[in-house]
């Protein structure tokens, strides 16, 4: 059970990070037949009696059919809003198929998961909606954030926005998600090993802010999926549940930072990288949660390359223009918004040999904490059947897995470990070396 009173009142008077932490999630819901309690959390949150039950054509299909009849049952006016087609994805098409539907009288439910979540967040903070969220599959972390991810203009965008009164998640139901869909779950949770590396790292080396607290809160989940990860393609449900909650807490932990930073680091670029790659040549990708998994799957790698590595006999130095010509040839399109964030990027990357030595002891005890995790990560991508689908194959076949990998870093104004090995001139070998190993 999460405790949110407990996490309030532990922070209430601040942290040793120098900063009060709240969470204005009021009920967080994980347990078999959690649907049942929705009316009763209704009855706690509103008073609002008509009831916006937003969904796609699956989701309402695996809950808000359920979901709407229980309501109805209790004396709640239902509108189902339900998009229709082959992949939902949270454009601004989709935002204003939703924002058609509903209006300001009434209490607004999601019914989904990662799509259905990011468009109802956005439109309730626009708007000063009211809402919970009712999960479908432990699929991301979005449930509990604070940030919503939208695709504009072809550019994936992150907005903060407001969490929601309640999370509402069935294990009955997400147990029953699509392999897919667990797959990518696991994928997003295990992405939290190297963005929690890249976010000290980058204290270390530039003391960009960061809290030991949640840093050890989202350890901790780690601690807690991995001896059960190899449970979760058979949908055991005790698996599932540490899968989730750990979802859950990385929504939280961003919460707490105010900011992605624990949850979202070089991994997620890769995975940001393919997803507007596909959108460039119009073809479909697989689930964030599934390109993470697999951006992890190589980026835990670099990791471990970096933890031997003699830093005494790097050499840093790489030209603006440099950058510039790759940010072009790789982005190609999409490069304006890469370029234009490029200087902000460089105020970041203030980095020297004499810092790097001065910090390697520090980073390299870092890693070496977070080595069982490291090198554990590649056996469950493969037991879980990541490797096998088809669709993350073409991401080799097809060169877009190679390029995210060597121009992913240049998405966020970020330090990453990427960001390192291409200031040090190895990242081209490196990933030369990885995808001849690993393909």
């Amino acid at each position: 059970m999460i405790k949110i009173d407990e996490i309030n009142e532990k922070y209430s008077k601040g942290c040793e990070c120098g900063r009060k932490h709240r969470i204005d999630i009021k009920e967080i819901v994980i347990e078999k037949k959690a649907l049942d309690r929705v009316p009763e959390l209704l009855n706690s949150l509103t008073q609002r009696k008509k009831i916006y039950l937003i969904a796609d054509t699956n989701t309402y299909r695996a809950a808000g059919e359920h979901l709407y009849n229980i309501l109805e049952k209790e004396g709640y006016l239902v509108k189902p809003v339900i998009l229709e087609g082959k992949q939902v994805k949270p454009d601004t098409d989709y935002l204003y198929k939703i924002l058609d539907q509903v209006a300001n009288d009434g209490y607004l439910v999601a019914c989904g998961s990662g799509s259905i979540n990011d468009m109802v967040k956005y439109l309730a903070f626009k708007f000063n909606h009211p809402y919970m969220i009712v999960g479908t599959a432990p699929s991301m972390d979005g449930y509990s954030s604070v940030v919503s991810v939208l695709t504009v203009q072809g550019y994936k965008t992150t907005y903060e926005v407001k969490p929601p009164e309640a999370v509402v998640l069935d294990l009955d139901i997400l147990s029953s998600a699509p392999r897919e869909m667990i797959q990518a779950g696991v994928g997003d949770l295990l992405g939290k090993v190297t963005s929690l590396l890249d976010w000290k790292m980058s204290h270390l080396l530039f003391g960009e802010y960061f809290c030991e607290e949640i840093f050890s809160l989202m350890e901790a989940q780690l601690a807690e999926l991995f001896p059960l990860a190899g449970k979760l393609k058979n949908r055991d449900q005790q698996s599932i549940k540490a899968l989730t909650e750990g979802l859950v807490y990385s929504g939280l932990a961003m919460q707490m930072a105010g900011n992605s930073r624990p949850a979202s680091g070089s991994e997620h670029h890769v995975s940001h990288f393919l997803e507007m790659t596909g959108l460039l040549h119009q073809k479909r990708v697989p689930l964030h949660g599934n390109q993470v998994g697999l951006g992890v799957y190589y980026t835990s790698r670099l990791y471990l390359g970096l933890r031997e590595l003699e830093f005494k006999d790097l050499e840093i130095g790489k030209s603006k223009e440099d950058r510039i010509q790759r940010i072009k040839r790789a982005y190609g399109d999409y490069s304006k918004p890469i370029l234009e964030n490029l200087d902000n990027r460089l105020k970041i990357e203030k980095l020297s040999k004499e810092l790097l030595i001065e910090k390697v002891e520090s980073i390299k005890k870092s890693i070496a904490e977070f080595s069982h995790y490291l090198e554990d990560i590649g056996q469950i991508v493969e037991d879980v059947g990541l490797l096998e689908r088809e669709d993350i194959r073409e991401l080799y076949s097809n060169g877009w897995l190679e390029k995210a990998l060597r121009y992913s870093f240049e998405y966020r104004p970020r330090f990453t470990v990427a960001t390192l090995l291409y200031l040090t001139g190895l990242l081209d070998d490196w990933v030369d070396d990885l995808l001849f190993e690993y393909v």
